[in-house]
């Protein structure tokens, strides 16, 4: 399996948090279906391979070749039918509004076809992209400067600063709605306004998923000692918080969720 990130050019930084690439055989491992979890992080994906299957609605669709999968706030399935190849842009939160005509929450927990709402600048991407067989740099550069022209028709002019949604995801810290409403200068009706139409939810939701997240980072960094540590490093008053938002995001328990990993799940049972 080939799986790479690729940083965007500059112009591009404050919306992108990075390009990706993924390629893998049919041969080279199994089809079955993964959970892939919110992060508040649109994605914009062209297949030159065989497309993902996703579980929606209780069934096993096809995605389209080429299509925008907006922030989610729940797990979803997806997985691969065939020979992988996809590259994609992954937007930051909130970021995906600076290239729509409309609020970023008639996408929220959707994929649509990249044509549906680009039109035919669309369609020549997808074709230019399919064209290949594997990833080479100027998909890149196609993909760069469909974005770019995208971000240059748009009258943008964000009214929730990307330094400030930026700060909200990358601290270690819980943050309450009260003080970003403090921080933004806005009272707390319009701030919700603000955040559905912009990053596709409410500011309570989006915080829960930033530090739904943040347990994955702490592990990441290998600082867990405990069930206990981990709840209050990742900013939850208690377990039963931490255990409920757990099984909401993941349609699992932790220990179940872990349950693959020895060491997880030994954390797990033991507190």
């Amino acid at each position: 399996m080939v799986y790479k990130e690729i940083a965007p050019s500059h112009p591009l930084k404050p919306f992108i948090k990075c390009f990706w690439v993924l390629e893998n055989s049919a041969e080279s491992g199994n089809r079955k279906l993964q959970r892939v979890l919110p992060d508040a992080c649109p994605e914009l994906i062209i297949h030159y391979g065989n497309r993902f299957r996703i579980r929606s609605g209780g069934k096993i669709k096809q995605q389209p070749y080429a299509f925008l999968f907006g922030p989610i706030t729940s797990y979803i399935e997806i997985g691969p039918s065939g020979n992988t190849g996809m590259i994609a842009a992954r937007f930051y939160p909130g970021a995906l509004s600076a290239f729509l005509s409309f609020p970023v929450k008639q996408l929220t927990d959707r994929y649509v076809p990249l044509p549906a709402v680009f039109g035919a600048e669309a369609r020549v991407l997808e074709k230019s992209l399919r064209a290949h067989s594997s990833f080479h740099e100027q998909m890149l550069v196609l993909l760069e400067d469909f974005l770019l022209s995208r971000l240059s028709q748009q009258a943008f002019t964000p009214v929730l600063k990307q330094a400030t949604l930026r700060q909200i995801t990358d601290q270690q810290q819980a943050v309450k709605i009260e003080a970003l409403s403090r921080q933004l200068n806005m009272g707390r009706r319009h701030l919700e306004r603000k955040f559905n139409e912009q990053v596709g939810m409410t500011p309570r939701l989006f915080l829960r998923i930033v530090r739904f997240q943040n347990i994955f980072r702490i592990i990441g960094n290998k600082r867990v000692k405990s069930l206990t540590d981990l709840t209050y490093r990742a900013g939850y008053f208690d377990q039963s918080h931490f255990s409920r938002d757990f099984k909401t995001f993941t349609g699992m328990s932790p220990k179940d969720y872990f349950k693959e990993d020895a060491a997880l799940t030994k954390l797990f049972l033991a507190s």
